[in-house]
């Protein structure tokens, strides 16, 4: 496995930084969405829709309107979900980074194996398997070969249908 961090765009936020994004929630009011969203932004956060549903997902919105809660742990869920979320992401781009440094595994079989497919045998297949540009190269064409005449064809072909 790589030591290399992969690094993704910020939303980890600090409790402060969440406790001030969320002062503006106030109990039996509804949620003015845009401003809360130009909260996030200011935060330089693109998660602000996935707040507003978690919002709602975990009782703090109730039919538009702010229900009671508690901001300690509202701000520990919301580190806890995108701490998450962003140890997902990384996981997920591990493959990529393997794919490009592993030259001692067919490049096809890690495609497959990716998809929980196995390859059917077939080499050389990828530059691991041992193939070139060579491969691709045409062949030459016999020049020995009388050309193809087309206008003596089409005589011949009409000849024959006007009965000649």
């Amino acid at each position: 496995m790589y030591k290399r961090k992969i690094y993704l765009k910020k939303n980890d936020f600090t409790a402060d930084e969440w406790v001030w994004a969320l002062s503006q929630l106030k109990v039996g009011e509804p949620l003015d969405f845009p401003s809360f969203e130009n909260r996030l932004l200011a935060m330089q956060s693109d998660q602000a829709r996935t707040v507003g549903y978690l919002l709602e997902k975990w009782g703090v919105i109730k039919g538009g309107l702010v229900q009671s809660f508690s901001m300690a742990k509202l701000t520990s869920l919301l580190h806890r979900h995108f701490k998450e979320q962003i140890a997902a992401k990384q996981n997920r781009l591990l493959p990529v980074f393997h794919y490009g440094r592993d030259d001692q595994t067919c490049r096809r079989q890690q495609l497959l194996s990716y998809f929980d497919e196995v390859p059917a045998p077939h080499n050389p297949c990828c530059d691991v398997c041992g193939l070139t540009l060579d491969s691709f190269k045409r062949t030459p064409v016999n020049v020995n070969e009388a050309p193809f005449l087309w206008e003596e064809e089409l005589k011949a072909v009409f000849a024959v249908a006007e009965g000649k």
